[in-house]
């Protein structure tokens, strides 16, 4: 048996080198003539080294080839990674929701914001409200004769959002792709606070429609529940599921109805400013002013306003948001009261700062009040009253922002890129970023998006006549995605769902071209 070998063990070349030079230069371990013996052994190994040397290198190149190019996120650097990797409920805050700090600054900001609109510069003016502003507002205004294609493209691309996240494309929104997570639910609100506006049925009618879709959804969800045979009688919830957004909205129809009523009286039929004051402005600026106070007070003084869900999966799913109600009721409260000082005050320069005013509060509260789940609940409620505001009385300046943002659109594009932060994954819209950097950096990308919702920025056309089908082919594929993916899941779901939207064009195509058959006036 060789020095460098035993019985049933292999040693690689280097190991068996190593052996015969001890076997041939330590005589008290070999014989010389062993030594000499060996020499042809060595020689072969030494090749076989160079070639093993070989491979390996190959090796680690092919090695090097396939790794990750992508840095690891460095938390030091602040500007291309972050802190916070992940946006989940376990993400602890440098600013405690309870804080002293948090505590002061949301009284402090909300009387910043009432300064703002009380001692606003100047607001703008018919032509600018009417004319310049594409979703400036009177009732026999020439704009509402123009279709604003802008509303019906953001509708359709938020449900769009909304397929991919329920569907199986959860992806999407974890790593914000197309900075999803900044504008899809919220045009998804905005878009239904300047419908309620728009739409000339009153309350119950607007709400028996709204009832109506409400039935078909849930309905859709149960006959899913049935065919999976899911036990939907102890967890009704995840039978309503989306449709939650409908309650939503018949909640905020009747909330809202004093100040859709004073904002329609706000204006004449030339767009000029009309004096609000009638009882139900009067009523709901002192009823928000005395919801916003008693959530900053019971904030301040740290007050549980007792508000529980029992033991359930949606009370522990709500549980933070349920925590800090105060806050909820100070942002959301703050918002409506902004709204009914500037109508209950009459002047025209106030009107259009109090966009400005929201946006400020929602921006600010974000960052430095941060609330897992509910100030994402309190932004959306805000973002419909706001929208519902400026569709009426655009933000002062709307039309230059409108104007600046059309112009110079890539330079928008690359700061939304600059504030995205791609080694954060997670909700990061209902679950807050850990830092004040980071959520300043989310909020803000938020903040641009809305922005370009309510000044008009976005400037559509539709040639092709696709607005029309694609608005009925949304509320089709809102209702019934979801109990599509309970029954046939991924990506079957989303294939039917996107594949039923061609239908509603060509129906839309051919009954517009037998119209015309019957009417060639029309061409």
């Amino acid at each position: 048996m060789r020095p460098c070998e035993g019985p049933g063990r292999r040693f690689p070349a280097s190991a068996r080198l190593a052996s015969i030079y001890v076997a041939c230069f330590m005589p008290s371990v070999a014989a010389e003539s062993e030594c000499e013996s060996e020499s042809v052994s060595v020689t072969m190994l030494q090749v076989g080294l160079q070639q093993e040397s070989v491979e390996d290198l190959r090796g680690k190149h092919a090695v090097e080839q396939k790794a990750d190019p992508v840095p690891a996120n460095s938390a030091s650097d602040w500007l291309f990674h972050v802190v916070t990797t992940e946006c989940t409920e376990q993400v602890t805050f440098d600013i405690a929701t309870d804080s002293l700090f948090a505590r002061s600054f949301l009284p402090m900001l909300l009387l910043g914001c009432t300064c703002m609109v009380w001692f606003g510069g100047r607001g703008p003016s018919a032509e600018d409200a009417i004319e310049s502003a594409p979703n400036g507002y009177s009732r026999n205004s020439p704009s509402l004769k123009e279709r604003l294609y802008w509303l019906d493209f953001a509708r359709v691309g938020a449900i769009v959002c909304v397929i991919f996240e329920h569907c199986g494309g959860q992806g999407y929104t974890r790593r914000n792709a197309m900075f999803g997570l900044w504008w899809t639910l919220n045009y998804l609100y905005m878009t239904s606070g300047v419908a309620s506006m728009m739409s000339k049925q009153p309350l119950l009618g607007y709400m028996s429609r709204l009832a109506m879709i409400f039935a078909v959804g849930v309905c859709f969800n149960w006959i899913g529940d049935v065919i999976i045979q899911r036990d939907w009688r102890h967890d009704f919830g995840n039978t309503i599921f989306q449709m939650f957004f409908v309650v939503m909205l018949l909640i905020m129809a009747v909330l809202c109805q004093p100040l859709r009523t004073g904002l329609l009286q706000s204006k004449d039929e030339s767009g000029k400013c009309v004096d609000v004051k009638t009882f139900g402005v009067y009523m709901g600026l002192v009823s928000s002013g005395t919801i916003a106070l008693i959530g900053l007070v019971f904030a301040a003084f740290k007050v549980n306003m007792g508000v529980t869900l029992g033991s359930t999966n949606w009370a522990d799913y709500y549980g933070s948001m349920i925590e800090h109600v105060p806050i909820f009721l100070a942002v959301f409260g703050g918002a409506f009261f902004l709204c009914y000082l500037s109508l209950a005050t009459g002047f025209r320069q106030r009107h259009g700062m109090v966009g400005w005013a929201i946006l400020a509060l929602l921006h600010l509260a974000t960052i430095f009040v941060p609330w897992h789940q509910g100030m994402q609940q309190a932004r959306l409620l805000s973002w419909y009253v706001m929208a519902m505001y400026t569709h009426v009385w655009p933000l002062t300046g709307s039309t230059a922002i409108a104007n600046a943002l059309r112009s110079y659109w890539p330079l928008v594009l690359i700061t939304l890129v600059l504030l995205s932060m791609p080694d954060m994954v997670g909700r990061c819209d209902m679950y807050e970023a850990g830092t004040v950097w980071e959520r300043f950096r989310h909020s803000t990308g938020e903040a641009i998006m809305v922005l370009l919702f309510v000044t008009g920025a976005y400037k559509c056309s539709d040639p092709l006549q696709l607005a029309t089908p694609l608005n009925y082919w949304s509320l089709w594929a809102y209702v019934s995605h979801y109990a599509f993916y309970k029954v046939w899941g991924s990506p079957a779901a989303a294939v039917v769902s996107f594949g039923t939207a061609p239908i509603f064009v060509a129906h839309h195509w051919l009954r517009a071209k037998e119209d015309l058959l019957k009417n060639p006036a029309k061409a």
